[in-house]
């Protein structure tokens, strides 16, 4: 009887002695390699959720333009800088007797815009002033800029532009002139030449 509990006690030993170094570091690799594979795609998401979040803020100001012209019966502008980060909603014409706020913005630093139409956008030059008065070359405004009008109707000035990443990866954005309506494409690689 003894001697079949003297073993018994020798099993339990055996079985409670745990996973040797070689073990654990075996399983230490397997989940490193692992986590080096999934990196890049947990990355590549994070970078197009990025992308995406910056692409909404603007198609955002783009939709508030339009709802501030028809609210408010005047002329909005979306002014943005081609190949900058700064954006701005302004009635485009100064209102008697009212102050109406500006909505700036800007893309996070690893973006930028692009138009894809300069022909059908107005520029305006560095030299120039809104016609509110205000001087376009000051620190608050924005200098070299495109614009997009947004009319009480609700109609618009037809028109696209780009949100372009460090990847050149871009979001095109489309205003459509009839209804002033945004539209917002999917994520593209521009192709490097």
């Amino acid at each position: 009887m003894r001697r079949i509990a003297a073993d018994n006690s020798k099993n339990r030993r055996r079985s409670q002695r745990g996973y040797t170094l070689l073990e654990l570091l075996f399983v230490l690799t397997i989940l490193v390699i692992l986590a080096a594979l999934a990196l890049p795609r947990v990355m590549g998401m994070y970078e197009s959720h990025q992308l995406q979040t910056a692409v909404e803020n603007v198609r955002a100001h783009l939709a508030a333009s339009r709802m501030r012209a028809i609210d408010t019966g005047l002329v909005y502008q979306f002014r943005y800088e081609p190949n900058g980060q700064r954006f701005s909603v302004t009635p485009f014409e100064a209102a008697e007797g009212h102050s109406l706020p500006t909505l700036e913005g800007t893309l996070p630093e690893s973006f930028r815009f692009e138009s894809t139409d300069d022909d059908l956008i107005s520029t305006l030059s560095q030299s120039s002033t809104s016609l509110t008065g205000e001087s376009l070359a000051g620190s608050s405004t924005l200098n070299q800029q495109l614009l997009i009008l947004f009319v009480p109707d609700g109609s618009a000035t037809e028109a696209t532009l780009d949100v372009v990443d460090e990847q050149n990866r871009f979001v095109r954005l489309s205003v459509r002139g009839l209804t002033g309506a945004v539209t917002v494409g999917g994520i593209q690689q521009r192709s490097s030449l």
